[in-house]
């Protein structure tokens, strides 16, 4: 049986570009629909495996990489840098979700639930 190695230096620089790469698709998708349909979900997996494999990259270079005095301290910033970097995701996935319907002219319900004007949502863009 062959041994596959867990931590491979050149996925590190390269799975954070692709993470981006991936938000400019669905964005562009998103506004232009030029893919649609159930076949999506491929490129939605490749999405969740690549924000797992540079999860995994991250934590097994903090371990393999620092000295143990300095690798108690790493472990506990990239754990708590983890939800803040969701909540970052998810503010961001607003702001993107608010200037789509903007693009795509879907009306946004108000706080009373009528529906509002999509023009004065609050896409900055």
């Amino acid at each position: 049986m062959s041994h596959v190695p867990v931590h491979v230096p050149c996925l590190q620089p390269a799975a954070p570009r692709l993470q981006v790469a991936n938000l400019g698709f669905f964005v562009a998708d998103g506004a232009l629909q030029f893919w649609t349909g159930a076949s999506l979900t491929i490129p939605a997996l490749l999405v969740g495996c690549c924000a797992g494999t540079l999860y995994v990259q991250t934590f097994t270079a903090i371990d393999r990489e620092l000295e143990p005095c300095k690798r108690e301290l790493a472990l506990s910033t990239a754990s708590a840098g983890t939800p803040a970097g969701i909540l970052l995701a998810d503010l961001t996935g607003l702001v993107v979700q608010w200037c789509l319907f903007k693009a795509n002219g879907i009306p946004l319900a108000n706080g009373d639930g009528a529906m509002g004007n999509v023009t004065a949502s609050h896409c900055p863009f």
